[in-house]
């Protein structure tokens, strides 16, 4: 019998340089560029109070924002007082005056049929320069949403000019002047900024203003808006700022959509010709108008990333000469690491895609053996067609997940699970545009096909470098590095799959890694999903043009890592498989507890005209809270919250109650010979409502009009409504206010007064089901109460 040989197992390992270990690193290094585009987006870590006192601490600016965020800040509620006593405390314990502008604005914005009117009450204060040029202004509101503590939006903006006013204090006088305010109602349509801007005195010296502003309660200190002509101010930003989050994109983002506003206060300044710069923080948008923009909930590293910006910017203009900050053209601008960023007039858009296309023409002309016109228009045609098919069926796939999971049918700037849904509906495109290649593959050669890919970007980037050249660098940055890419591919004689190999395909996809991924984030995912939220289209799947785009480049890539596997269809089904986990996981954990409560709304609305009460709710589906107001099986209809203002909504009666209505007083009226009338009304809300809205039709023109003596400006309103005036006042006085109306008729005006008070009545709240700490009052406001009441003139 012979001995028995020891079973020795072995396990076939693959060698280092084996063609398995160089696609994995080709993979892991392509992750890892993914994080490192990313990572421009995290703001700097936060110091705490023992930070030296010539520095920005966010430490010591959070004490502001805790003690500013307790009841909400809207206009006329007692937070909205008792932040403008704070700031005025805190300004005069460091040695200032602070100047209480208190005035009426009236509020009219471009094309819009109505004015937003108001009390305001902005809190100033100056530092003056040793030898000022003119004044920089800092700009953020003290006010918030009527359900919102606002410590983001925007206690972080109020707390931060507080800390940089200190800190100059600290330190040496600047050359210039600085002017910080601390504005009031914009809310509500800028109003504050707008007072400033265009009534005090101040205004004549501006020279430069800086605006903070947050639609979330994290992510970077974003610059999203920008004045015309700015290249000197873009320079002198990035010169001065430790941590420039900076992409030109967001600047032709807020000028495509001129009637948004979105620069918010800052529009006021640029409005009178002032060069400026808008920051805000975007990231966490759940947390908008909301009981969830809470102290708890804003980011330490948001606030001193926003503080740095406000502080360094301060310092640095401080000591330019302000006297001409305009420049003649506009600048380029965008991050290419986490604290490095470039910038270029534009006017170096078009001859940079000519030096493109010149490239391509040498690379064409290179690789005229391998590459046919046919080819090309083949590969341009089968990418555009596989593009537009993956940026569609992501649209239908999000578009079939909220319709049947009733957990994104509410009211969110986004959802709890924004983040993970977008990432996996990114996974699914990805997948899609894979898969596209690997069907290609056999059908149209890789060169034509990289041509193709070259073809499109091409168009793409002429198209931005001539009518929008803020976007241009998106697309002539990594065009270029494809180019040379496709040259060598087609010059260089290589081994598929060797180390030199894999080195330029990972150089070749750095600049689009670099410059896409950071824009898809921030700011177009803040942005869609803050419009998606007003508008039942799949917005948040607009970002993933860019993803598809950017898989355009990495054609070369799947190339090689589908020849690795046996089955070319792993790798898609692979993604498939991650896209679907993502998915599922973030519809299951996408319920709502007392971490990610339910938003709701309900509003009692009075018909002071008839006595009746009704219950309203716009919310998409009633839930266990709001489903006590209304019968079973309700359904949302039209229902004219205002005149003229129709909403969906679901309604039942409510408990009628003798809430005191709003009151006109008529102080003198007096007739023209040209059948004029001039009427002097007074109208008050005896029940000390915040808000009015007010609306006057007439059978004539209304010629002239004017509250608490302040114009409204009429002939900018369409000609088809003259006959018809509508406005809203915001933060009504106790004695009211005073409107002086000029109509050219001797009929009877129709007044139609709405007064608006946050929180339902009294006598019906101890009847009600509390809500429980899973829901909270939705961004529409903290369950106003309206009354309604019509008077003949």
């Amino acid at each position: 019998m012979k001995d028995a040989i020891p079973f020795k197992p072995t396990v076939a390992l693959p060698r280092l340089g084996s063609r398995t270990i160089r696609y994995l690193v080709l993979v892991v290094l392509l992750c890892w560029c993914a994080v490192f585009a990313l990572a421009q987006l995290r703001p700097p870590a936060p110091l705490s109070d023992s930070a030296p006192l010539m520095v920005f601490a966010a430490g010591r600016a959070m004490h502001h924002v805790e003690a500013l965020s307790q009841p909400p800040r809207s206009m006329g509620a007692p937070g909205h007082v008792a932040a403008q006593q704070y700031l005025r405390q805190e300004i005069e314990a460091l040695g200032l005056q602070p100047e209480v502008q208190a005035t009426t604005v009236v509020q009219h914005w471009p094309g819009a049929t109505e004015f937003s009117v108001g009390s305001v009450q902005n809190i100033l204060v100056r530092l003056p320069g040793t030898a000022s040029t003119g004044a920089i202004v800092l700009d953020g509101h003290y006010d918030s949403g009527s359900n919102s503590p606002g410590a983001a939006d925007c206690g972080s903006c109020v707390a931060t000019l507080l800390e940089t006013l200190r800190a100059l204090q600290a330190g040496p006088p600047l050359q210039n002047d600085v002017i910080f305010v601390f504005a009031d109602g914009e809310e509500n349509g800028d109003l504050g900024a707008y007072a400033f801007i265009t009534q005090h005195p101040w205004r004549k010296d501006v020279r430069l203003a800086i605006n903070f502003e947050a639609t979330g309660n994290g992510g970077p200190n974003l610059l999203y808006s920008t004045s015309p002509n700015n290249r000197r101010v873009i320079e002198g930003f990035l010169r001065a700022s430790p941590r420039p989050a900076a992409h030109a994109f967001a600047t032709a983002f807020d000028r495509w959509l001129p009637m948004t506003r979105i620069g918010c206060d800052l529009e006021e300044y640029m409005d009178h010709g002032i060069p400026g710069l808008g920051f805000a923080l975007t990231g966490n948008t759940t947390g908008y108008h909301n009981r969830l923009d809470s102290t708890t909930h804003l980011s330490r590293r948001s606030l001193q990333h926003q503080g740095n910006d406000a502080l360094a910017l301060t310092q640095y203009f401080g000591g330019q000469d302000l006297s001409d900050l305009e420049a003649s053209q506009d600048a380029i601008y965008f991050n290419i690491l986490p604290q490095v960023a470039v910038y270029y007039s534009t006017a170096w858009a078009i001859p940079l895609a000519f030096g493109v296309t010149l490239i391509f023409l040498a690379v064409g002309r290179l690789g005229r053996r391998r590459l046919t016109i046919r080819g090309g228009v083949m590969g341009a045609i089968a990418f555009l067609s596989t593009s537009i098919t993956a940026v569609l069926s992501t649209a239908l796939l999000w578009w079939a997940i909220k319709t049947f999971n009733p957990n994104l049918q509410v009211h969110l700037i986004g959802h709890y699970r924004t983040i993970q849904y977008f990432a996996g509906l990114s996974v699914f495109a990805v997948a899609l545009m894979v898969a596209a290649q690997v069907w290609l593959r056999r059908r149209i050669e890789l060169c034509d096909r990289m041509a193709g890919v070259a073809l499109v970007w091409l168009g793409l980037m002429w198209l931005t470098s001539a009518l929008s050249p803020f976007i241009s660098y998106l697309f002539t940055w990594p065009l270029l590095f494809y180019g040379l890419l496709l040259g060598w591919q087609l010059s260089a004689r290589y081994r598929s799959g060797s180390w030199l190999h894999i080195a330029v395909l990972l150089l070749a996809a750095l600049p689009g890694m670099l410059l896409l991924l950071p824009v898809i984030v921030h700011p177009t995912l803040a942005f869609m999903v803050r419009l998606e939220a007003f508008m039942p289209v799949p917005l948040l799947v607009l970002p993933t043009i860019f993803v598809v785009l950017l898989m355009g480049l990495l054609v070369p890539h799947v190339e090689l890592l589908t020849d690795e596997v046996r089955s070319r269809w792993t790798l898609p089904s692979m993604l498939l498989l991650v896209s679907a986990t993502v998915l599922t996981l973030a519809t299951l954990t996408s319920g709502f507890d007392a971490e990610q409560p339910r938003p709701n709304s309900i509003a009692y609305a009075l018909d002071g005209d008839t006595g009746n009460a009704t219950w309203v709710s716009v919310d998409a589906r009633l839930d266990t809270w709001t489903a006590q107001f209304f019968p079973e099986q309700s359904e949302p209809q039209d229902y004219e919250l205002f005149p003229g203002v129709s909403v969906q909504a679901f309604t039942a009666p409510a408990p009628d109650l003798p809430l005191t209505a709003p009151e006109v007083t008529m102080l003198s009226q007096d007739i023209g010979n040209s059948a004029t009338r001039l009427l002097r009304l007074r109208l008050t809300s005896p029940r000390r409502a915040s808000n009015l809205h007010v609306q006057f039709v007439a059978d004539g023109i209304i010629k002239r009009a004017t509250v608490n003596g302040e114009e409204m400006r009429l002939g900018e309103l369409p000609t088809s409504i003259r006959d018809q005036l509508t406005f809203d006042y915001f933060n009504v006085p106790k004695d009211g206010i005073e409107l002086t109306l000029m109509v050219q008729t001797t009929q009877p005006i129709q007044l139609v007064m709405t007064d608006t008070a946050y929180g339902l009545p009294q006598p019906l709240t101890a009847s009600l089901q509390p809500r429980s700490a899973a829901s909270m009052p939705s961004f529409w406001g903290l369950d106003p109460t309206y009354v309604k009441k019509t008077f003949w003139l």
